[in-house]
């Protein structure tokens, strides 16, 4: 795969929180069960929405 392609994720998302060691972010795990290559959605996507 690609970067920028889409993907659907079965699974579990984990959030870390790694204050002890000075990290500013929560640190993102994700544990796939099945990953499946998407096609290209039919309606428009906008990326870095602000709103």
């Amino acid at each position: 795969m690609k970067q920028g392609e889409y993907i659907e994720v079965d699974g579990h998302l984990l959030i870390h929180r790694y204050g002890s060691l000075h990290f500013t972010h929560p640190v993102y795990e994700v544990h796939a069960i099945h990953i499946r290559r998407l096609e290209i959605p039919a309606a428009g996507v906008i990326e870095n929405y602000q709103g």
